[in-house]
């Protein structure tokens, strides 16, 4: 399934689904279900996609495919096989016991500002590995990051993904809607910097505990997306250190030219500063 790329990383073809014991829905990706699995040699568990092959579905899984193989990095979901029939094409991957980062905001409220902390620096370490190979995410949002009980972040489904071949090249409209980056909603040529306005959306989230551009209607959420227009909610906000709100307004900066890189993020004063690092959270 899809070229060979050079440095792929080693992925199995397995014959059929009779490698695995499928049991629950773990959720939905881009172009598909997710569902548990486990080996039934090895008793490992895993989460298998599984895509229809329609022709745009299986341009899309194949492209993820190609994409997810080129790529070994501890803050990304590993692709460890494929497996096809006549019908439908399955991507076995890692699986996160603790789920999704939306379910676990939802079970626990929000974060504190060191837990949001470690989680936003797996995600840029994740997209800055993604940037330097010339690949855009483009659909980041808390349900496309997983954890695990350990608390690792690895990024998920890369259905969206592209590679980018000069700065500002990419054209599709696409993503979810509220997370995606202005210049999109506008139709304009973009880059990478689509995945750092995404990045401050979810940051803000885990912060805030709301959603930074949230309207009745989707209207005026686009209204609110593309004039950048959003509040710190003073009751939800003044435990949060300035240096947190700082690296936020940077990342929903509406000139994407004026937004950090993923490698300036990472060298800014609220990821290096040790203060809010000093327990788990």
């Amino acid at each position: 399934m899809g070229t060979s790329v050079e440095n792929d990383v080693s992925v199995r073809t397995f014959n059929n689904l009779n490698s695995f014991t499928l049991s629950k829905r773990l959720g939905e990706g881009n172009s598909g279900p997710v569902y548990l699995a486990r080996s039934t040699q090895t008793k490992i568990k895993f989460a298998i996609k599984s895509e229809t092959r329609d022709r745009s579905s299986f341009h899309s899984c194949q492209k993820e495919v190609d994409i997810l193989k080129s790529l070994n990095h501890g803050n990304i979901i590993s692709l460890c096989g494929v497996i096809e029939d006549d019908r439908k094409a399955y991507m076995v991957m890692d699986f996160m016991d603790g789920g999704d980062l939306l379910d676990d905001l939802y079970k626990k409220g929000r974060y504190t500002e060191c837990r949001v902390k470690q989680i936003t620096i797996g995600i840029l370490k994740g997209i800055n590995y993604c940037h330097r190979n010339n690949i855009v995410h483009r659909d980041l949002k808390p349900e496309n990051i997983l954890l695990n009980k350990s608390g690792e972040v690895k990024i998920a489904d890369f259905g969206w993904s592209a590679r980018i071949q000069s700065p500002y090249s990419l054209t599709t409209n696409c993503g979810t809607f509220s997370y995606t980056a202005p210049e999109i909603l506008r139709r304009l040529p973009y880059g990478k910097s689509v995945d750092i306005w995404s990045i401050g959306v979810i940051m803000f989230i885990m912060l805030g505990g709301y959603h930074p551009f949230d309207a009745p209607e989707e209207t005026q959420t686009n209204a609110l997306i593309a004039e950048g227009k959003y509040d710190f909610d003073e009751i939800q906000w003044h435990r949060i250190s300035s240096n947190a709100k700082l690296l936020v307004n940077d990342f929903l900066t509406l000139l994407p030219t004026r937004r950090p890189t993923t490698c300036d993020a990472l060298q800014s004063r609220w990821v290096k500063h040790r203060d809010t690092m000093n327990k788990f959270g």
